[in-house]
């Protein structure tokens, strides 16, 4: 009976200890998403870990609060955190989702000299890709209007060469003679 009072005050303690530190098992348990006071917190310990290297524990605290979570201001912070440490971490896929959603945010973002050059790379790369596209957008747009134009023409010929030659519009009345 004691065995049972012990293993059953013991999941009780566990899992109170759980919920108060909700961000450091975030891993464990996903939240949906949290307030922006509480994002706003797993930002700021966000820069902490970051700074002393636990790029896993930078994800676990920013991505329940993306994108959601975070007030405007803030994202392109978060975002770039994100980022950096899903780089770091060699999870490459995940870093270049991270950076479309920065740039995203800010379309004229420039990394920071300091940061590794891998992210400095991706950030090129996908700066380089949405300049493709959007050169690629503004062509066919052109070219959209300028077949837009030859299909027009074409139907006007078409439609004028339905109608024969020889019928005239008949002349114009003459204008009354003036001089009485």
């Amino acid at each position: 009976m004691l065995n049972k009072k012990f293993t059953l005050l013991s999941l009780a303690c566990l899992f109170y200890v759980i919920l108060n530190n909700m961000p450091y098992f975030s891993s464990f348990f996903v939240p949906e998403v949290l307030s922006q006071d509480k994002c706003e917190t797993a930002l700021t310990l966000a820069e902490n870990e970051y700074t002393l290297g636990n790029w896993d524990r930078v994800m676990a605290l920013l991505n329940p609060c993306l994108p959601d979570g975070i007030p405007e201001a803030k994202k392109v912070r978060a975002y770039e955190l994100l980022a950096l440490a899903y780089t770091l971490e060699d999870s490459l896929a995940e870093a270049k989702n991270a950076i479309a959603e920065l740039l995203n945010e800010k379309s004229n973002y420039e990394p920071d000299d300091r940061a590794p050059g891998k992210f400095i790379e991706l950030v090129n790369t996908e700066k380089k890709i949405r300049a493709r596209k959007a050169c690629i957008r503004k062509l066919l747009w052109i070219g959209g209007a300028g077949l837009a134009t030859i299909a027009g023409t074409v139907t006007a010929i078409v439609l004028v060469k339905g109608e024969k030659p020889d019928e005239r519009l008949p002349d114009p009345p003459k204008y009354p003679d003036n001089k009485k």
